[in-house]
């Protein structure tokens, strides 16, 4: 569009600036996503998500009031929620301006369209990172590993290792590592995060030692759905499970509320979403009967080889591969 000499604040409000790309973007994603299903394993890229023009909108990107007006002003006539357009995309890679830890690779010389200094990009990708913060699968590949530059191609290497982890390629596996907190206040959160209201319901299996379950996400007035199914993997570490998930819609979800597994409640726990050093973090806390059972979790990825927990949680425990903390156990009656 600003190739297309199409400005934003030239003639239209920046919201109808924004309005309009996530219209055109909506239209180009069902075009794609159309011809891309003629192909046995369709995968479809896209550049940017509908939810990157909130980093350029006025106002502050954490704050609860913008994500549940100015976005849902932005959405405007695609009667999408956010945590609609976050289930848009199976996941995010989030690959760090080079203004950020690459400083000399930065230019505008190969885009007519960007003109942020290298301090204007800095704030631009954190923001943007805020306005995917509550997606299931975020990745960030950073421009540094554990202090030192890496090289170009070992990014575009972690971005094609993240995007392979993110398809199942070869096999999806679920790499967690989890942690008990002692006790848990969303305030002591120093940096931008969200909170998403999740139900949980596991299912009858006659799969020996799998888990079947499908989860509610809910957020500012939207919900979306998903299916998932771990397998333990023959000799490898039980915090390491084969896991196939896929978004389904509200029909669906409600067929398979009926397969709800007889001896098991389903589990109510507010889920807070935050990336800290390009980590993304998530925070349960369970509710009803399980009320102060309080959980860290970081799904461990080859783009980020870092490990630094937050500094500003109180944790109690690593409890990754306890059986005792595994929410299935949790959920029996």
């Amino acid at each position: 569009m600003i190739k297309g000499n199409i400005l934003p604040g030239q003639s239209e409000s920046e919201f109808d600036f924004q309005r309009g790309i996530v219209e055109r973007q909506i239209f180009e994603e069902a075009f794609f996503e159309r011809f891309a299903h003629l192909h046995e394993r369709p995968v479809l890229f896209c550049d940017r998500g509908i939810l990157d023009g909130a980093a350029y909108l006025s106002g502050d990107v954490s704050l609860e009031s913008f994500q549940k007006n100015v976005l849902k002003r932005m959405l405007g006539k695609s009667e999408l929620s956010v945590e609609g357009a976050w289930s848009r995309y199976d996941g995010v890679v989030h690959l760090v301006t080079a203004a950020n830890g690459a400083e000399e690779f930065y230019t505008l010389a190969n885009n007519k369209a960007r003109k942020e200094t290298p301090g204007e990009a800095i704030i631009l990708d954190h923001r943007t990172q805020e306005a995917w913060t509550g997606h299931p699968h975020l990745r960030v590949v950073s421009n540094t590993d554990k202090g030192n530059q890496i090289t170009f191609k070992e990014k575009k290497d972690r971005a094609i290792k993240a995007i392979l982890e993110i398809l199942g390629a070869p096999v999806p596996v679920e790499d967690e590592q989890k942690y008990l907190l002692d006790g848990f206040d969303p305030d002591s959160i120093p940096v931008p995060y969200r909170k998403i209201d999740i139900v949980q319901t596991y299912l009858q299996t006659t799969t020996p030692a799998a888990e079947e379950r499908v989860r509610q996400r809910s957020w500012g007035g939207g919900f979306s759905f998903y299916h998932t199914v771990k397998t333990p993997i023959p000799g490898v570490s039980s915090s390491k499970r084969r896991e196939s998930e896929k978004m389904i819609g509200l029909k669906d979800y409600l067929e398979y509320l009926q397969k709800a597994e007889p001896g098991r409640i389903p589990l109510l726990k507010d889920r807070y979403c935050f990336l800290y050093k390009d980590q993304y973090f998530e925070v349960d806390v369970l509710k009803e009967r399980h009320t102060g059972k309080e959980y860290l979790e970081r799904e461990k990825t080859s783009a980020n080889t870092s490990n630094e927990l937050p500094p500003f949680l109180n944790i109690k425990e690593e409890v990754t591969g306890n059986p005792e903390h595994k929410m299935s156990h949790l959920a029996l009656v």
